[in-house]
């Protein structure tokens, strides 16, 4: 809300980010053609709407030696991300974050506040010791995915944050209340950030920065239990709700679970807000073209306890071509069976009934 109006909910089509190569580093696109799919929740050839969580490998044992493996991924995509995010957070902010109470949600701010002033500005990328940064020629931090640098201002200067990979800086903000650290952890990973309270009346969405949710609005979520958010979802029943209140009320400190959820999509943008899909027939979907304008969005999600007890609940998407997909057989066929073991109220509610047929035939070929 804003002066006690609702700020509009941007649709995809309306928002008109910054040109391409703005920031130096890829900022193109989110996906390459040349990419194996990094998550491929689809290969057991299940179906969709999996609720179950599995708890995340630590390979150092604990989670503050391991957040890079474990919770944030960061990689070659971070200037295209974070172009996105950061123009969300800076001309619709209130669409794109929300927080109930910031008095009551303080504590969980200051958590998130550590979480990149000691995690994500120390995460160590595991390319071979003196490569050159083909995107900064002063790189200076020979391990680090960040580089704390000057940046001169009119009447003194002050230090901000760059990434290996290029994209736009960001700062750790002055003061120290640390009411902003959600804000400042978003602007920093490719993730999405959510804030979950336990209350009587279960999970509750508290506080959160979602640039890239996938056909949901923030606003409409912000507040309700996670029964309430999940309610359009086919085959959520009763049951499902309380199997995943339990997974979190059992859910123990650094000791973070995942779970994944993917669909298929003729839109390529992160940013969609909207239930409503673009409709097949604006797109070409000829045989020879539907494998480069059908993707794979695939969604990690992670849950991870914080010392206050709220839960961080976060949303990293991926995008990959049907035609990157495919190159394996194995994922391929994978793909055909998930499409035909997916209920059909299902494949209606995530829009791949649309085009889901045409999609089989491809990979049938």
């Amino acid at each position: 809300m804003m002066n006690g109006h609702r700020v509009p909910m941007f649709s995809s089509s309306q928002i008109q980010f910054p040109n391409p190569q703005t920031f130096i580093g890829r900022d193109d696109k989110p996906y390459s053609g040349l990419d194996v799919p990094k998550y491929t929740p689809y290969k057991d050839g299940k179906g969709q709407l999996e609720f179950g969580m599995t708890p995340i490998k630590l390979s150092g044992g604990r989670l503050g030696d391991t957040l890079d493996e474990s919770i944030f991924d960061i990689d070659k995509y971070w200037p295209f991300y974070m172009n996105q995010k950061n123009w969300l957070l800076d001309n619709c902010r209130d669409v794109v974050y929300q927080d109930l109470n910031k008095k009551k949600t303080l504590n969980a701010h200051r958590e998130m506040r550590s979480l990149c002033l000691w995690h994500i500005t120390d995460l160590e990328h595991n390319f071979p010791r003196g490569t050159n940064n083909p995107n900064w020629d002063d790189w200076g931090y020979d391990s680090g995915f960040f580089e704390r640098v000057e940046k001169k201002e009119p009447g003194g200067s002050n230090f901000v944050y760059r990434n290996y990979f290029g994209g736009p800086s960001f700062e750790m903000w002055r003061e120290d209340t640390g009411k902003y650290g959600l804000e400042e952890l978003a602007r920093g990973v490719q993730e999405d950030l959510c804030i979950l309270r336990r209350t009587d009346g279960g999970w509750i969405l508290r506080a959160a920065s979602v640039c890239f949710p996938s056909y949901w609005s923030l606003q409409e979520k912000m507040g309700k239990s996670l029964k309430e958010i999940h309610g359009p979802v086919p085959q959520m029943h009763p049951s499902i709700d309380e199997l995943i209140t339990k997974k979190l009320d059992d859910l123990e400190r650094e000791a973070p679970v995942e779970r994944f959820n993917w669909t298929l999509t003729p839109d390529m943008q992160l940013y969609q807000p909207s239930p409503m899909r673009k409709w097949v027939g604006e797109i070409k979907l000829d045989p020879h073209s539907i494998a480069w304008n059908i993707f794979i969005r695939t969604e990690r999600q992670t849950f991870m306890k914080l010392p206050n007890n709220d839960i961080l609940f976060t949303i990293r998407t991926y995008l990959n071509s049907l035609v990157t997909a495919c190159q394996d057989k194995e994922l391929a066929l994978g793909l055909h069976s998930s499409i035909m073991n997916t209920p059909t109220e299902v494949l209606r509610y995530r829009g791949i009934n649309k085009f889901g047929t045409r999609v089989l035939d491809y990979i049938d070929r």
